[in-house]
């Protein structure tokens, strides 16, 4: 039952696309889209209540960066973040919060000082 009241989402390999040396994501294409068609939709209804032709074009270039700015402000705003440290360092894994150990400081003992000759946690 739940799965028909669910909108499946389409698979990873959907979510970007590289074009040279830029990397297009889909969600980035959906917001152009709405930004278009809000932009057509608010023309014509303007136009035909008498407003000038070029009148949002003049609107949408405060409106949309300061919308853009607005949400992500209201986001960084209401989810603090997840971390101690709002940068993050190179090396450092996002999950766990622990940075790997370089090659050269490891213990010669094997591939970690934490886990027995078998494999498994010391």
């Amino acid at each position: 039952m739940s799965f028909l009241l669910s909108i499946p989402s389409p698979g990873p390999e959907w979510s970007y696309f590289d074009l040279g040396m830029f990397r297009v994501h889909a969600y980035a294409l959906c917001i152009l889209a709405g930004i278009i068609a809000a932009t057509v939709m608010t023309s014509r209804r303007l136009s035909n209540r008498g407003a000038e032709p070029g009148v949002v074009l003049d609107i949408i270039l405060w409106a949309v960066p300061l919308g853009i700015v607005g949400a992500r402000a209201y986001h960084v705003l209401t989810h603090p973040p997840t971390t101690s440290s709002p940068v993050r360092t190179p090396g450092k894994s996002s999950r766990s919060g622990t940075a790997e150990t370089p090659s050269s400081e490891r213990s010669s003992a094997g591939p970690s000082a934490h886990t027995s000759a078998a494999g498994s946690p010391a």
